[in-house]
């Protein structure tokens, strides 16, 4: 199997006034990259952050839990 290509990542993306320094810069396979722009677009590390916390107050919602608790109980019973 071919090794995968590594491709610069913007911490701060160049579009948000980022810089092309190795502080900023992570090295990345190109699967991964691709998957972090498609999950967080060009967002900061904040943006990156808020977004997380918020799918996972969602995640943790008490009305999810309880949804995912009945189908648990449902599997177990079959």
């Amino acid at each position: 199997m071919a090794k995968e290509k590594m491709t610069k990542h913007h911490l701060l993306p160049k579009s948000k006034e980022g810089v092309d320094n190795y502080d900023n810069i992570l090295m990345l396979q190109e699967s991964t990259h691709r998957a972090l722009h498609k999950l967080f677009h060009n967002s900061t590390p904040i943006e990156q952050m808020k977004k997380l916390v918020d799918l996972n107050a969602k995640i943790l919602s008490a009305e999810f839990r309880y949804e995912i608790n009945r189908l648990l109980e449902f599997w177990e019973d079959e």
